[in-house]
């Protein structure tokens, strides 16, 4: 089997399984990769530990552009995931993004876990 057949072979694997979570969830759950820090900073018992570096989260199409994947599969991420989620997710990106200084500036663990609980909200099932 050449590279080729190989390849294509696994740009359909990859693509079933975007249909496959996305089928799950309305947006592509990979984009949580991008609020790691704000996890860690929601956990107790960080208070012990350097607060996370964070830097402004990204919005939900910019994320995609960032990841190591086929603009085929990019672009069927926004094709299926929902419109209504990924607006819901900018805009607490924006809001989270403003809070920012605050956040980090005063170690505001509370903070951190209201987005966190947030945006995971945003990643149930709604459709």
């Amino acid at each position: 089997m050449s590279f080729e057949k190989n390849d294509s072979l696994e740009e359909l694997k990859q693509q079933e399984s975007i249909r496959s979570r996305l089928s799950e969830t309305p947006l592509d759950c990979d984009t949580l990769n991008d609020w790691i820090g704000v996890f860690f900073g929601a956990n107790p018992a960080f208070s012990t530990h350097p607060f996370p570096e964070q830097e402004p989260i990204l919005h939900y199409h910019e994320y995609q552009l960032t990841r190591r994947i086929s603009p085929a599969q990019r672009d069927l991420i926004m094709q299926l995931s929902d419109p209504r989620a990924i607006e819901a997710y900018d805009q607490l990106v924006d809001e989270f993004n403003s809070d920012l200084e605050q956040i980090v500036s005063t170690r505001d663990a509370k903070k951190c876990k209201e987005y966190a609980v947030r945006v995971r909200k945003l990643f149930e099932k709604t459709r």
